[in-house]
């Protein structure tokens, strides 16, 4: 037997590869780096993109008009504007409709930048119809609890928006539609409100006794109008910091008059109210009732 080796115990041994660390202490996740909370500032383009404005990079919601309808509109929006002309006599001289027309369009976007007024539907109704004012005022009442205001910048203090007509529309009948009544569309400028009695006519003889009726229960009218100057879209912090600023051209916009009783003195005493803008209504809300579009006649500021 050979003998032990006393000192083999003591022999230093090769270092291995493995090499223990300590063991840090697990952190919470919330103060981890990738688990941090949300800031408010990362809400706020999903704020702004909720609100009604088309921003200037975003396609148009209303599809582009075919080529016959680009054909046809110049003689269809002459034919309506002579009517509108007869209808309303205070629009005989040329561009009193427009002028008319862009007062209310600038009084719309005054009203949206009010922070008095923008977030109560009640007081935008005064410039807009019911559908669009709860558009905006809801909008604008979220972008407020985050901080958050609207504002619209438009060309000069005293100037008013330069506007264009594009269509004319006519919608004869009582207002509301009665249940007993059909809505139908005659032209490209012509809706008629008849009974259902008078749904179908075989003669123009009785289609025009159907269409004077309709005229002498009352009319509504809507115009289209692009406008030609830019509209700002501006949005600001709490502490007055634009956080936007969007500059769009051509906007189109859809004013709607009141509904005028037949026989009734039409000229002065009511205004033009935005009923649409950039095609919100028709594309987006999409209502299909006639009285979210007209709302009732206001004479000297009261609805009656």
């Amino acid at each position: 037997m050979r003998p032990l080796n006393p000192l083999r115990q003591f022999q230093l041994r090769p270092p291995t590869t493995k090499i223990t660390r300590p063991r840090l202490p697990s952190l919470p996740r919330h103060t981890l780096p990738h688990h941090r909370p949300q800031s408010t500032s990362s809400t706020i383009p999903a704020l702004i993109s909720s609100y009604p404005h088309l921003p200037s990079t975003s396609p148009p919601r209303l599809a582009p008009p075919t080529l016959l309808s680009r054909l046809t509109t110049p003689y269809f929006r002459t034919l309506a504007l002579a009517r509108l002309r007869k209808l309303l006599p205070q629009y005989t001289a040329p561009g009193a409709l427009e002028t008319d027309i862009a007062e209310s369009i600038t009084k719309f976007y005054a009203n949206l930048g009010d922070a008095d007024v923008a977030g109560d539907e009640e007081g935008l109704r005064r410039v807009m119809t019911r559908t669009l004012a709860g558009q905006y005022a809801g909008a604008f009442r979220s972008l407020r609890s985050h901080g958050l205001h609207v504002a619209y910048t438009l060309p000069g203090p005293t100037k008013h928006l330069n506007v264009e007509v594009t269509s004319v529309h006519f919608t004869y009948g009582p207002y509301p539609p009665p249940s007993t009544h059909t809505t139908q569309d005659w032209s490209r400028v012509l809706r008629v409100v008849v009974p259902h009695a008078d749904g179908v006519f075989t003669t123009h003889a009785r289609q025009k006794m159907v269409l004077e009726a309709a005229m002498r229960a009352g009319v509504y009218i809507h115009v289209d109008v692009g406008v030609t100057d830019p509209v700002v879209f501006v949005v600001v912090d709490g502490a007055g910091r634009e956080v936007l600023r969007d500059a769009r051209q051509g906007v189109g916009v859809r004013v709607v008059s009141p509904w005028l009783r037949g026989g009734e003195e039409k000229e002065g005493g009511w205004r033009w109210r935005v009923a649409d803008v950039d095609g919100l209504v028709e594309t987006v809300v999409k209502t299909g009732d006639v009285g979210e579009t007209v709302d009732g006649k206001f004479w000297e500021g009261r609805e009656v």
